[in-house]
């Protein structure tokens, strides 16, 4: 059985995923497609669309085979430690052939030297990041200059996230050593876009709304948290939040600490614009805070880097039948999981394979389902 792999958010872009998984299939005549995905938040820090048993099946009627979570710990994080759980999760099923790799207009010739190029980092390419980022350039900006300077085109690939996306993904194979094929896949070819300019512009003002509502109710879930406690326990939790950064630990409680005596709703706000002034980005503070409500401590996070983030597999599904799952229950290196329902995730956690620290990191991806169920008003 040949097997192919996608690592897909199901966020924001609006694709005919039942004619790229075909595609994708066909390109790679594989026999069975895996689509790696996020649970019930994002990677940028948000609530998914719909919860992830319900997107789990949505993608399967599109055309997938398997759909695998990655766990909420690999989540929330920035997009290269993302990518590097997501790939080192299927390099350890010990039996995906290739991973279709989404890009958006680039050439591929290129994009494989900047892969190779961004990969090594050379010393000098290091200094004018530092520089350019002195100078007041966020990374992304100084990233797609410098390596300009050295490959020319590469900037305009840059400039799109996708882009950045399968960089990430290719060197995260090339650090794991792995064994799986790339194949990048061209995805404009599957963007809706014909005559709906007007619906995209809906689109966009629809998603800039729900994302301020989520802001809202993660203000208002984090404010409910804190008033649980004191300010002396606030800063040890916050602390292992952050693995001892204090400086966002104080931020915190001292916008918390002035929307209380202001008693105002403002907090996610305000805090937004503090920490924007030291380089953070508002995705980074969603992220952050989830993991404050969550319970997703720095130091067990770290544990896990040192198996390569991948502990356990789950696959959301209820078919323990299928060929492909057999397959890779045969093969898997680690724990592999079944689960459709918050009962059969709740009957996980009591596995004879799951130790404690697989069932401690299991009972995050449960508080997260939880967190969800909340902020959704389910």
């Amino acid at each position: 059985m040949k097997i192919t792999a996608l690592i897909d958010e199901f966020q924001e872009i609006e694709i005919d995923r039942t004619q790229l998984f075909q595609k994708i299939k066909s390109k790679t005549n594989a026999d069975a497609l895996i689509v790696v995905t996020s649970g019930n938040f994002t990677q940028k820090g948000l609530s998914a669309s719909v919860d992830k048993y319900k997107k789990a099946d949505i993608l399967k009627k599109q055309g997938a085979d398997l759909v695998l979570e990655l766990p909420v710990y690999c989540t929330l994080t920035t997009f290269d430690t993302f990518a590097f759980a997501a790939v080192s999760m299927l390099e350890k099923l010990n039996c995906v052939d290739e991973l279709a790799i989404l890009c958006e207009e680039a050439d591929e010739k290129l994009l494989k030297d900047m892969i190779q190029f961004l990969f090594i980092e050379p010393r000098e390419y290091q200094q004018k990041i530092k520089l350019c980022m002195e100078n007041g350039k966020n990374f992304a900006t100084a990233c797609a200059e410098v390596t300009e300077e050295f490959i020319p085109g590469a900037k305009a690939i840059l400039e799109k996230q996708q882009n950045i996306h399968a960089i990430e993904y290719a060197k995260a194979m090339k650090r794991m050593y792995s064994n799986m094929k790339i194949r990048f896949v061209n995805m404009n070819e599957f963007i809706e876009r014909q005559d709906k300019i007007k619906e995209t512009s809906d689109r966009y003002a629809k998603g800039t709304d729900v994302i301020t509502r989520f802001e809202a109710r993660l203000e208002e879930q984090l404010m409910q948290m804190l008033a649980l406690h004191t300010e002396e326990q606030n800063t040890k939790y916050l602390n292992e939040i952050s693995g001892g950064y204090g400086p966002m630990t104080k931020q915190i409680l001292k916008v918390y600490n002035k929307c209380n005596i202001q008693n105002g709703n403002l907090f996610f706000e305000q805090l937004a614009n503090v920490i924007s002034n030291q380089n953070y980005s508002t995705e980074e503070l969603r992220r952050y805070l989830l993991k404050v409500l969550i319970g997703v401590r720095h130091v067990e996070i770290s544990i896990c880097g040192i198996y390569s983030y991948a502990l356990y597999v789950r696959a959301l599904d209820n078919n323990a039948e299928k060929d492909i799952y057999k397959r890779i229950k045969e093969y898997s290196w680690i724990p592999v999981l079944l689960e459709s329902s918050e009962a059969e995730a709740r009957k996980n956690l009591k596995l004879p394979q799951m130790d404690d620290s697989r069932r401690m990191l299991l009972e995050l991806d449960w508080k997260a389902q939880e967190l969800y169920g909340i902020m959704s008003g389910k």
